[in-house]
């Protein structure tokens, strides 16, 4: 008995290359089950090497300018990176410490999760160079939030891709020779410390792309400030020096504060950048990057229509200005874009200092110290990212 009408050669229905291109897919998940059954999924672990942050100056967050560091491509074929989260390792530095870090130290470095009141990550970003292409393709902002891709889809790795990391640690611990009694905001968090610090790069690989050998994805980052949404990196000021690429309209806003408790009316501004899709494809995933005083990010599709929203959860006992995590509302399922089409980003800051000093006036760290500083810092460190993950078609 015909079990299978329309799959024999002697059937008209059913074209000889529609037969071989089944067979082929039927193959490519046979070889990719095969792989993984001997080769499954892994993690892999990459220090970025120590370096000392040395307490911070008055008015200045930036404790150490940003850092580059090279990082050896270990893979000699290709593979896909599933998954990925950064991790900050430190310690205070000792006067038996060493002039130079060395990677021998890592060993006596504890991971930094009550702590990070003290030392920031502000920012990490990793670009991926090979022929013809350079992009940023990993990243994480001071929310440390992990990266999942939705099965199938992956970040392809190239043999020969070489790759580097920009690391922008910030010590919250002050000098007190920094402070500057003409200013109008003091800085107390007790006595300054000097820190040695290093991040951890952990990713998920999957060996076996047999049976997805099209689901890898393509960042599209949307920077506001950026005129051509490329780059990772584009700061701008709340109320004066704002992004001359971005409309800005003044408004009443909601902020979640650190009591968890929605603030309406507070005075804002809403910075909106729209920007143009150069590929066709499958949107799989999405995330944001925003500083201390942002109340949310929205990302809007061409209609007008929210695809996704950020909202961010600040810290109500470690650091005062340090993001914990978001609400996050966004697609559950991959969204089509077309080639050409244009997205919208809109950010929305407060800039009411009055606001903003109670915000952190209010706040207490783990050592029962008060922080504070200047609002003019805020207000000029203002960060508008949305970086999505977009599988070409």
């Amino acid at each position: 008995m015909n079990t299978y009408p329309g799959r024999f050669k002697d059937d008209p229905t059913w074209p000889r290359w529609k037969a071989m291109n089944e067979f082929w897919h039927w193959r490519q998940r046979y070889d990719a089950w095969k792989c993984r059954r001997s080769n499954p999924p892994k993690d892999h672990e990459f220090w970025l090497p120590p370096i000392y942050v040395p307490a911070s100056q008055y008015g200045d967050q930036r404790a150490q300018p940003v850092v580059q560091y090279p990082l050896t491509n270990p893979f000699t074929q290709n593979v896909g990176i599933t998954k990925y989260r950064f991790e900050m390792w430190g310690r205070p530095k000792t006067a038996a410490d060493p002039s130079q870090p060395s990677p021998s130290m890592i060993p006596s470095l504890s991971l930094l999760g009550d702590h990070h009141h003290r030392v920031h990550l502000h920012h990490v970003n990793g670009d991926a160079y090979r022929s013809g292409i350079s992009e940023v393709f990993t990243g994480s902002g001071h929310d440390r939030q992990p990266v999942v891709l939705p099965d199938p889809y992956y970040y392809r790795v190239q043999p020969g891709d070489q790759w580097r990391f920009d690391v922008d640690l910030r010590n919250r611990h002050v000098d007190p020779a920094d402070i500057d009694p003409a200013k109008p905001v003091q800085v107390v968090q007790g006595p300054d410390v000097d820190w040695v610090v290093a991040v951890k790069w952990t990713i998920t690989v999957d060996e076996c792309l047999q049976d997805r050998p099209t689901r890898n994805v393509v960042p599209f980052w949307m920077v506001m400030g950026s005129s051509a949404g490329g780059g990772f990196s584009s700061t701008f000021g709340v109320v004066a020096n704002r992004p001359t690429t971005a409309t800005a309209t003044e408004m009443p806003i909601d902020i979640l504060r650190q009591d968890r408790k929605v603030h309406s009316g507070v005075t804002g501004v809403e910075f909106t950048q729209s920007f143009t899709v150069p590929f066709a494809g499958t949107l799989v995933y999405l995330f944001a990057h925003i500083h201390t005083g942002a109340a949310s990010a929205v990302l809007e599709d061409a209609a007008g229509n929210q695809i996704a929203k950020w909202t961010p959860i600040l810290s109500p006992v470690k650091h005062p200005t340090h993001i914990d995590d978001f609400q996050y509302v966004g697609p559950t399922t991959p969204k089509t874009v077309a080639a050409n089409e244009q997205l919208t980003v809109r950010i929305r800051y407060s800039n009411d200092p009055t606001t903003r000093d109670g915000e952190r006036a209010a706040s207490r760290t783990l050592d029962g110290s008060r922080y504070d500083f200047n609002n003019d810092f805020e207000m000029n460190d203002a960060m508008g990212i949305v970086i999505a993950a977009i599988n070409p078609s």
